[in-house]
């Protein structure tokens, strides 16, 4: 093959100029091999949550959409390393250890338990946190406004605004006397929002019963102690680990004739529950890609605040206030933003 030494190159360069027919007669000789297009750089990341990939596939997708619209697209500049312990939360260490020795260069982690595994693991990598509680009670940020540190992200609803969901309930059970309070205890993460029930239930003069539920076998038994104990009502502060029963839990408050607020994803009421009230996890999923995005373009995440939820919605489900047989009051119905069939 005829090599072009170079000042005859450069001066055949200098006759064609600029034109696109110049441009086209270099393609043409395969001149265009000497330049060959740069290639776009693959990041990769990680992605860890304590319920199943099917489970949480609408937030997921909210997930990657959020970032498809800031240019990341996975499979082209983006790689993720997909993790989910489907429930088993004591896998969460472990796979938290496996993300970090894949050497990704930020991890997305869902719900304060997921965090705190990657906590114990990791110092350096950026974490973003997907729908975290409370990230200062939970020693994850120094403050929401300046977190420090390797991590940022967005919160869940916050504990004033389980809170605001039992007030709903209390309207719609004017007679409410007992409440059961079914919460997994070993997620910390959500220790602010039963001491806020704590205390709304003390100002308002009705018991609480506080069960642990941290996985489905313990369903049948903290729902046979309600009604044991006599509740009036269930408030259900969710945890990732049970989304995917989700359908089966509100089945079961239906059957026990147990009117049931759910703290945590809109989705819940969809599933069966009563009412919700609080922020579109779909939403916040989305938000959180914005933080990938800022930290893959060289921020530190102690440096971004986390952000609180925008919007907040009152979900009712019409089929479960008619297989209980209640009716919403007036002022309650006046500020349901959703009705579901």
């Amino acid at each position: 093959m005829m090599l072009l030494k170079r000042r005859p190159f450069v001066h055949a360069l200098a006759g064609l100029g600029a034109s696109a027919t110049g441009l086209t007669v270099l393609a043409g000789c395969g001149l265009n091999t000497l330049f060959p297009p740069a290639r776009a750089q693959v990041r990769r990341i990680g992605f860890l949550s304590a319920s199943s990939r099917e489970a949480t596939r609408p937030y997921v997708d909210g997930f990657l959409d959020g970032l498809r619209e800031l240019g990341w697209v996975e499979g082209q500049n983006l790689s993720i390393e997909w993790r989910f312990t489907d429930g088993r939360t004591e896998l969460l260490p472990g796979v938290a250890a496996d993300l970090v020795q894949a050497q990704v260069e930020l991890i997305a982690a869902v719900s304060n338990q997921a965090i705190v595994a990657v906590q114990q693991q990791t110092g350096a990598i950026p974490v973003v946190m997907i729908s975290v509680a409370d990230p200062v009670g939970a020693g994850l940020a120094a403050s929401v406004a300046k977190p420090g540190g390797n991590f940022t992200g967005t919160r869940s609803s916050p504990p004033g605004r389980t809170v605001k969901a039992l007030e709903f309930l209390s309207q719609i059970l004017p007679g409410l006397a007992r409440l059961a309070v079914m919460w997994d205890k070993s997620n910390q993460g959500n220790a602010g929002t039963v001491a806020a029930v704590r205390a709304m239930a003390q100002a308002s003069a009705f018991d609480v019963l506080e069960l642990d539920v941290r996985d489905s076998p313990d369903l049948d038994s903290a729902f046979a102690a309600a009604t044991g104990w006599g509740a009036d009502a269930l408030l259900f502060i969710s945890t990732p680990s049970l989304f995917a029963f989700a359908g089966h839990i509100a089945e079961l408050a239906v059957q026990n004739r147990l009117p049931a607020a759910f703290a945590g994803p809109l989705e819940w009421v969809a599933a069966g529950g009563l009412l919700t009230y609080g922020a579109s996890t779909t939403a916040i999923y989305r938000r959180s890609a914005t933080y990938v995005d800022k930290i893959l373009h060289g921020a530190r995440p102690g440096d971004l605040p986390v952000e609180e939820p925008r919007e907040f919605d009152l979900l009712v489900n019409v089929k479960t206030v008619q297989a209980l047989g209640i009716t919403i009051p007036p002022e309650v119905a006046a500020q349901v933003t959703n009705w579901v069939q």
